[in-house]
């Protein structure tokens, strides 16, 4: 669009034009300005800045302090191995098909290569191969959200249950944490089993292990994945 076709306007008597602000005056609006945008850029950061969440169960371990050294286990028969710290965990079994650790101050928590039909399945038949004289009163609490071996995504279920010892002392609550992973051809169930603590710290599935179970699920290397 041409200047022509804008209509003519009048010139402004000079009397009727306000004189230009002074340097000092400009300066301190200026100033005033470029804080109230510094103020609002900082606000807007601060409310869309990503917050933690809580993960929940088995999103990785949980760096609060430095890592303690880790020790490795091999298995050469399926050529999975597994990153644990032996100041919080032993191993208690050690078989082609499965290894076990005993936790220092809890419960134990076991890795066995399955087969089934589907990773549903092999947890099904997990919690199946608990002796029922130990484990009673079993009840579903729910599904392991985002669970996950070794960072490889799978399904999992936890349960609630009375543990009465096999040699016969007093019975206490516990909590079954069942997961299952498939990757590279080799599908891996890992069973937790621990005392129930009520604690906000370990909802919603109140392992008092979670963080001593969280190290080797998470720290463990389907074949071809180191």
């Amino acid at each position: 669009m041409s200047l022509a076709a804008f209509p003519p306007y009048g010139a402004v008597p000079h009397a009727h034009v306000p004189r230009r602000l002074a340097d000092r005056r400009v300066r301190i609006l200026a100033a005033g300005a470029v804080a109230a945008v510094t103020a609002a850029v900082s606000l807007v950061a601060v409310l869309v800045r990503p917050t933690t969440q809580a993960c929940g169960f088995y999103c990785g371990p949980h760096v609060e302090a430095p890592l303690r050294a880790a020790a490795t286990y091999v298995n050469s028969a399926h050529g999975f191995s597994i990153d644990y710290s032996p100041d919080d965990l032993q191993v208690s079994t050690d078989q082609p098909d499965l290894v076990e650790f005993q936790a220092v101050n809890g419960g134990p928590i076991g890795f066995r290569v399955v087969q089934a039909a589907s990773l549903d399945a092999a947890v099904t038949q997990a919690m199946r191969r608990l002796p029922s004289s130990s484990f009673q009163d079993l009840q579903e609490v729910g599904p392991v959200r985002g669970a996950e071996i070794g960072y490889v995504p799978g399904k999992g279920t936890v349960w609630s249950a009375t543990y009465y010892p096999s040699d016969g002392g007093g019975s206490s609550p516990v909590r079954i944490a069942v997961i299952a992973a498939q990757s590279n051809g080799l599908m891996v169930v890992s069973t937790m089993v621990s005392a129930y603590d009520a604690g906000n710290d370990h909802a919603p599935y109140g392992l008092s292990d979670d963080n001593v179970f969280d190290y080797p699920v998470s720290n463990f290397h389907f074949p071809g994945s180191q």
